[in-house]
């Protein structure tokens, strides 16, 4: 789980999934689609980063829209 400002955000490893809550109420505010086997997470400056597992990827997700706007490979190691 990672926070930042009103936002927490969870990975979902079985659905392939991170969901955005609302940090006070833990209110489900989005459920967003990122790569195979998501494992952690880490927020910065409106992002959210998830690390893909199954997919050697790092999803970025932008918490004011609730939407992936970016998919990075990573190399192997």
């Amino acid at each position: 789980m990672a926070t930042w400002g009103d936002y927490a955000i969870t990975t979902n490893r079985d659905a392939n999934t991170a969901t955005i809550h609302d940090a006070a109420t833990g209110a489900r505010l989005a459920v967003v689609n990122v790569g195979r086997t998501p494992w952690g997470v880490s927020a910065a400056e409106g992002r959210a980063y998830v690390a893909n597992f199954g997919d050697r990827s790092v999803s970025i997700i932008d918490l004011t829209t609730g939407r992936t706007i970016a998919t990075a490979q990573v190399g192997d190691g």
